[in-house]
């Protein structure tokens, strides 16, 4: 299965792939969106952004809440909140600030989201999930998605009877994350609920979790049905995992060309931040480029006294000796 030949409809955008990046706190920005899309992600939904913060207009003289990535056709915005009225409220405000598309978490299991009422805390109860997406629904001219989880808990599996409610709503599709809150990122996610929700609704299904490279995610349509993948933590280190899904392999590019795809990010992200922002932010994706190679611990080390653009260099080229060790 080639995922170039798949789509799926977001309102009036044609998404093509149907092939989705996460929305992950510090690490879906705008740099690292840009490196996805560039090697055909479909999709790349930003970090989630508080809805609260959203309608506070006079700090985004100082701060944008989101912007636009390089090469960004449809902007995907997550959107966070404890109540349909902030979220509504919110998703207003980024609709004006230029959003195409909004998405509202109901499945963040981090403490601190869950203990402001919001994320898998507000989708724990599928009334009060369902009234918060008909509010954005109701305030907002552009499409709505909303992304959830199998439930709280093991004694509380409420994925099939939100996501029925949540097509009513008005919601154009949904992102099913089949763990529990409770489960964070533990454990398996259970693909056969993924399943039964793409049966039980007639909205398109997004699958989200488990998906390491292009066999799972060939799997996951075959086993559940679902309309297309979403993918966070496996990209880390490897936005072309796009590509490998696009084009139907698992292989991995070429060192020199991972080398080239991580430079150039490492020049648009630091363009972005700036450099002092950018030397402390680079460093931990320096690692997962390194992930698993034999001489990571070291290179760890080294990463950590990043300080200059001149030592992030120095890192790559220490990252290209260990790359081309492994393969060997």
């Amino acid at each position: 299965m080639r995922f170039a030949d798949t789509s799926i409809r977001l309102g009036p955008f044609e998404i093509a792939p149907a092939t989705l990046l996460a929305p992950m706190a510090a690490i879906s920005l705008p740099p690292f969106r840009a490196a996805c899309l560039a090697q055909r992600c479909g999709l790349a939904t930003t970090e989630m952004v508080a809805a609260k913060h959203l309608t506070v207009r006079r700090a985004w003289r100082k701060k944008k809440p989101f912007e636009r990535a390089a090469g960004e056709r449809v902007l995907h915005v997550q959107i966070f909140g404890n109540s349909a009225e902030v979220l509504a409220e919110g998703a207003r405000a980024a609709a004006d600030f230029g959003a195409d598309a909004l998405d509202v978490n109901l499945g963040c299991p981090a403490r601190k989201v869950v203990g402001s009422g919001s994320g898998a805390a507000l989708g724990r109860d599928t009334a009060t999930a369902v009234a918060a997406v008909a509010a954005v629904v109701a305030a907002v001219p552009v499409p709505v998605t909303a992304k959830i989880r199998a439930g709280w808990d093991d004694d509380s599996i409420n994925a099939v009877e939100t996501a029925r409610a949540l097509a009513d709503a008005g919601a154009a599709w949904i992102t099913l994350h089949p763990r529990t809150r409770t489960q964070m990122f533990g454990g398996r996610a259970d693909w056969s609920l993924l399943a039964r929700v793409v049966a039980a609704v007639p909205i398109p299904v997004i699958g989200n979790g488990d998906i390491r490279g292009h066999a799972d995610a060939e799997r996951m349509v075959r086993q559940t049905g679902c309309a297309g993948v979403m993918v966070g933590r496996a990209t880390m280190g490897r936005p072309w995992l796009f590509r490998a899904l696009a084009e139907g392999t698992d292989e991995e590019p070429p060192v020199p060309e991972r080398l080239a795809i991580f430079r150039d990010y490492v020049a648009a992200y630091t363009a972005w931040a700036g450099p002092s922002r950018a030397i402390k932010e680079l460093r931990k994706h320096l690692l997962w480029l390194v992930r698993g190679v034999r001489g990571a611990a070291a290179f760890r080390v080294a990463a950590q006294k990043a300080s200059t653009p001149e030592d992030v260099a120095t890192l790559l080229e220490r990252a290209r000796d260990a790359l081309v060790e492994g393969e060997d």
